[in-house]
């Protein structure tokens, strides 16, 4: 009977694993809002590159364009898309959050930190007060600038540093060069333009980072993540993206390493929490099973996307800044209208160790007394990786 039931789970799972791989693959193409010819992009090269993947696959792969970066680093955390091809940041997340390296788009981008010559300004810390404007917040120089000032503590309240934000970067050093703010985050080379026509001086560099890389996820089959890494990297692969029209027909194989540098600058939360209990994934469970509510404190699309099982929803709307002793009173969380007992043990989790939705909503449960508090900091992304079950 034992022999049976296992023949007739093996042959369903073999039945779900061929369904899953007759769907067509998801390719999300993530680029930045800062180009008008995205679009064009999109048609030209990208669409091709998924059309030959998928000739490879001998399966669709149906590719979306996206210029919702935020968006899409979130959607890294909870393994939404199959195949990933986007600027640095969003593949450095995607790597962080259980996807594989493929490939890159040959080239590199850096980017600096920029002050006019006659400011005084000669590091990042003589930004302390100043004023530092940034293009669209979900930009890799908007990534890469906060992450190296949350590094050097800059963006404490006390460091007095004000961020200021505009549409591109173009209009970010127009900023610059009419002494609006008294520096600028930028690509080096269109620094290196602005520079030729007024007194700029660079400040800070950043390494040479991926233009353009494509990241798989590792959930996918070992074979289907084969195939792809041979449609983009094959002795095939440029007459293959040739032959499809696409604008792109050379690729060079991309490793984890070369984001070691993006993945020191993430927004990580701290590790401990007074008054609340940091738990792992196998802790949740038995905490569950004893009676502990946990509670989602993502937003309602991600929850619906998936979310831990018998998780309970709870937004947390956060308004404040990603940082220890942030100012609780710009942020929204109806916990004493959801739990009333404040004996009843609460577990808050979220997107994982860069989400500080679920640090916060644990420090808004402490601070209205609650006695028993646990902060599930790998949140989703843990549980996942455990492979525990998800609604």
């Amino acid at each position: 009977m034992h022999h049976n039931l296992l023949v007739a789970a093996t042959a369903a799972l073999c039945l779900f694993c061929g369904a899953r791989a007759a769907l067509a693959l998801t390719l999300t193409v993530a680029i930045e809002p800062r180009s008008g010819s995205a679009n064009q992009a999109f048609v030209n090269d990208y669409l091709p590159i998924a059309r030959h993947m998928g000739s490879v696959l001998g399966q669709p792969v149906s590719a979306v364009l996206t210029r919702e970066l935020s968006q899409e680093i979130v959607a890294t955390r909870s393994g939404s898309h199959d195949i990933i091809l986007g600027p640095a940041h969003v593949v450095s997340s995607a790597l962080r959050y259980g996807y594989v390296p493929l490939a890159a788009v040959p080239g590199e981008t850096r980017i600096v930190f920029v002050t006019r010559s006659q400011s005084g300004i000669r590091s990042l810390e003589d930004l302390k007060g100043k004023t530092l404007g940034l293009p669209g917040v979900e930009s890799l120089a908007s990534f890469v600038a906060l992450g190296e000032m949350n590094v050097r503590k800059l963006l404490a309240k006390d460091a007095g540093v004000t961020v200021k934000h505009f549409r591109t970067h173009d209009v970010a050093l127009y900023s610059l060069e009419q002494s609006f703010v008294d520096a600028v985050a930028v690509d080096a080379d269109l620094a290196q333009e602005a520079a030729r026509k007024s007194e700029l001086t660079v400040i800070s560099e950043s390494p040479a980072l991926v233009k353009f890389g494509v990241a798989v996820n590792a959930q996918l089959p070992s074979e289907v993540q084969n195939k792809l890494r041979d449609a983009l990297l094959g002795p095939r692969a440029a007459a293959g993206l040739r032959a499809e029209g696409s604008s792109v027909t050379t690729l060079r194989p991309m490793n984890a390493g070369e984001f070691a540098y993006l993945g020191k600058l993430t927004y990580l939360t701290p590790t401990f929490l007074p008054g609340a209990t940091v738990v792992s994934a196998e802790k949740v469970v038995d905490l569950m099973k004893s009676g502990a509510i946990m509670l989602d404190v993502r937003t309602e699309a991600e929850y619906r996307a998936r979310h831990i099982a018998r998780a309970q929803f709870l937004p947390y709307a956060e308004q404040s800044r990603k940082e220890v002793g942030y100012d609780r009173s710009a942020d929204k969380f109806a916990l004493s209208a959801a739990v009333t007992d404040k004996n009843v043990p609460l577990i808050f989790a979220c997107n994982g160790e860069e989400c500080w939705k679920s640090y916060k909503a644990a420090t808004w449960a402490l601070a209205e007394g609650h006695k028993t508090v646990y902060w599930f900091r790998g949140g989703l992304p843990e549980w996942r990786n455990r492979r525990f079950p998800t609604e």
